[in-house]
């Protein structure tokens, strides 16, 4: 479903206000009793709405974009909402990816997003696995969403040792880790799919004010002082391969955690060494943080 192009802000919904924007109507779920009940912390997460996709087991062969509806999501305000969908990490591990460009909404009035499995191996989703997580960003005022994209990151703290020192965030490939050679998925006689996930060398420790959309290093710099919240948005959703660092991802542990990160498939053969920038991070403050940080009696996931 395309959105008009617009100079106004974007802000980012977290678990309350979600919550809220589920019971007023403006985002309607088939499952809505279950997430507004006693099994809510299962799916609404610190700043983002899991979905499960598959009633029974899915086989997802090697393949190009596949387009699968998302059955519990009956309707949402487009006026007001930009829904970004981010493929739990679990998947991408193995080689599956999403569609860059989103939802879309079918003339049946389904809403499906696209996801491709760029490994040369079939992969098994579970039934009622939680697939999918969508963040909701609401374009112009704050009738819901309060997270305002950071566009100066300097001496925000979301390492465990250290504060942002430059406009965005950057995250390196692990000094432990050896030179790597990437492309395109191509598994090799005893190598297991966690070669393909990347470590970087910071420990993130964020407060529940803050949460991170990353995505692989695609070789640009986007310059966020001359962009709108819009351009910002799509330059990283439009790789197929972001995830989301949950608010307070990190923060009760001394030293913070890892993170990792799974290679784009746009990006090309390149040679990665000990050092080298993995990733990109774009930083969303809330004004207040949210109800329960990553962790704390929920179901809680990053990317």
């Amino acid at each position: 479903m395309g959105h008009e192009y617009t100079d106004e802000n974007y802000f980012l919904l977290k678990d309350s206000e979600i919550e809220k924007a589920i019971m007023d109507g403006a985002i309607c779920l088939a499952y809505q009793r279950d997430v507004l009940g006693e099994k809510k912390n299962q799916f609404i997460q610190p700043a983002s709405l899991d979905f499960i996709v598959f009633k029974e087991d899915k086989l997802l062969n090697p393949s190009p974009i596949i387009h699968y509806a998302i059955p519990s999501l009956k309707w949402y305000d487009s006026q007001i909402f930009l829904p970004v969908p981010v493929l739990r990490s679990t998947f991408r591990r193995k080689g599956v990816y999403i569609a860059g460009n989103g939802l879309m909404r079918e003339q049946n009035g389904e809403y499906k997003f696209g996801i491709s499995n760029c490994s040369n191996e079939p992969i098994i989703i579970q039934k009622n696995e939680r697939v999918v997580q969508i963040l909701w960003f609401e374009r112009g005022g704050h009738n819901y969403g309060t997270g305002q994209i950071v566009r100066d990151a300097r001496g925000k703290s979301i390492f465990a040792k250290g504060d942002v020192d430059k406009e965005w965030i950057d995250f390196h490939k692990h000094k432990s880790e050896p030179d790597k050679i990437i492309g395109r998925y191509v598994k090799e006689e005893g190598e297991s799919w966690n070669l393909w996930d990347m470590p970087c060398e910071e420990r993130i420790s964020i407060g529940g004010n803050f949460g991170i959309l990353a995505h692989f290093f695609d070789s640009s710099y986007l310059p966020y002082s001359e962009y709108n919240d819009w351009q910002i948005l799509g330059h990283f959703i439009s790789y197929g391969n972001a995830g989301w660092i949950d608010p307070g991802y990190g923060s009760s542990s001394e030293n913070g955690l890892t993170f990792s990160f799974q290679k784009s498939t746009r990006e090309g053969y390149r040679r990665l060494k000990p050092g080298d920038v993995l990733g990109s991070g774009l930083l969303i403050e809330f004004p207040e943080p949210v109800s329960l940080r990553y962790g704390e009696e929920r179901g809680s996931n990053y990317g």
